[in-house]
């Protein structure tokens, strides 16, 4: 992957897109490439009706923003979808230590939703058995 950016004006042509097979194409491509510009328009793909969509958008997220994307990503915990949730925790992670004290502020949070609180706990769970803490 490269950061090239002539490739990102038809990228995120894509996410306008309504088959949700050519947005996840398109969310893959640009977490790939990694162009931070590409941050504002993936970002907007959490509020997609499509879980799918929100999956590969949070995994996207985690490469294009990094710290940036800590916000959304601990919003995202508290996705209606497993997955989303899932894969939220998990790019959380993937930021450093700058990730893993979000997901700890989430899982001690008596405050925080019940979704967040338990992805957060089980990817802190996770991190600290491979020795990743």
């Amino acid at each position: 992957s490269h950061r090239t950016a002539d490739l990102l004006p038809d990228l995120l042509q894509l996410l306008d897109s309504s088959d949700e097979e050519v947005i996840v194409a398109a969310l893959k491509a640009l977490g790939a490439i990694g162009n931070p510009d590409a941050f504002k328009a993936v970002s907007q793909q959490l509020k997609h009706a499509s879980a799918p969509v929100r999956i590969h958008a949070v995994r996207a997220l985690g490469a294009l923003g990094g710290p940036m994307a800590m916000g959304l990503l601990v919003e995202a915990l508290a996705d209606l979808a497993f997955e989303v949730r899932r894969t939220a925790a998990q790019s959380l992670a993937g930021i450093g230590e700058g990730g893993a004290s979000a997901l700890e502020w989430v899982a001690k949070d008596p405050n925080a939703d019940p979704f967040a609180r338990d992805m957060a706990q089980g990817q802190l769970e996770w991190i600290s058995q491979r020795g990743r803490a």
